[in-house]
């Protein structure tokens, strides 16, 4: 049996918890100027979106914290 595990279901069934790595990579996020310079004013473009979601994740996931979710698929 071999499995995958996919990022941004809309049912995960895992959670790892990036509580500790979430100032990291919105700094990381912060220095890809031209990637966030060409979002222009969309609201994607403020790097502190990328701390919103992985918090809201890790409410969803675990009660706390910060996560990225999967959802497991076996084949």
């Amino acid at each position: 049996m071999q499995e995958a595990l996919i990022c941004g279901s809309p049912q995960p069934t895992h959670a790892a918890d990036v509580t500790e790595d979430v100032d990291l990579a919105v700094a990381s996020l912060s220095e890809h100027r031209a990637y966030l310079e060409g979002l222009g004013d969309h609201p994607m473009a403020d790097p502190e979106v990328l701390r919103d979601w992985l918090e809201l994740a890790g409410r969803q996931a675990q009660g706390r914290g910060a996560a990225v979710t999967f959802e497991l698929f076996s084949f």
